[in-house]
């Protein structure tokens, strides 16, 4: 009886800490440091007194199943937590390499593991950086060597693997744009797949790389909406 009425508070706890977690993991990205518990930004003071409450908490009991699992999720959205002066950008790479290693995949964004989720949003926001030209090329360097394939998504991987099959499609002989309304199941899906490619491209949604990969299979693919 007793941990059903404690449940509901445990949980409610948990809740606020992975809550409080994610912010500090887009903090330190965005920001580049740890969040200050002395600043006029409201939400900054607010996160940097959390943080160092978790600090105290830890240096009090590091050897509790709870502050050992509460120091790796840190770890994993802040990198050396512990030290006020700076986030460890070398730590959360080793985390994410020591990841793939045992896991055989890179770590997942949406994953329900909280640690996990937390390495799959910093390797998203490397992601983003290395797009918008906002990391150096020594660390380019060491994610690729550390972490091969991290600049690669899901998404990304499916479009390539279309656009290999639309190039087989035309190797075959097949001098058109495929129609979204042949009797070929193939052709059909391919007509398809590129009618959703005009829609994103009328809509900004693709990059010139993506438009050039399909120019370079289908010249003149995005000229029109629908063709039979």
């Amino acid at each position: 009886m007793d941990n059903l009425t404690s449940s509901p508070e445990i949980n409610a706890h948990d809740a606020r800490f992975q809550k409080m977690a994610d912010e500090l993991a887009w903090f330190v990205n965005d920001r580049g440091r740890m969040p200050m518990r002395v600043q006029d930004d409201a939400d900054e003071r607010r996160l940097g007194i959390w943080l160092t409450n978790q600090r105290i908490a830890h240096r009090k009991n590091p050897d509790s199943p709870k502050q050992k699992a509460r120091f790796a999720q840190l770890t994993a959205a802040a990198g050396d937590w512990m030290n006020p002066e700076r986030p460890d950008w070398n730590l959360k790479l080793d985390a994410v390499a020591a990841f793939l290693d045992e896991h055989g995949r890179l770590p997942r964004a949406a994953a329900a593991d909280h640690t996990e989720k937390l390495l799959g949003m910093w390797v998203a926001l490397q992601r983003r950086s290395a797009k918008e030209d906002g990391i150096g090329a020594g660390r380019l360097a060491m994610l690729d060597e550390a972490i091969p394939g991290w600049s690669t998504t899901a998404h990304d991987k499916t479009f390539e693997q279309t656009v290999e099959k639309l190039r087989a499609w035309r190797a075959a002989g097949n001098d058109r744009i495929p129609s979204p309304r042949s009797g070929s199941d193939e052709e059909r899906s391919l007509g398809w797949w590129l009618h959703k490619q005009r829609s994103a491209v009328i809509h900004g949604q693709r990059t010139a790389e993506r438009i050039g990969m399909i120019d370079a299979v289908i010249p003149g693919w995005s000229d029109t909406i629908d063709r039979d």
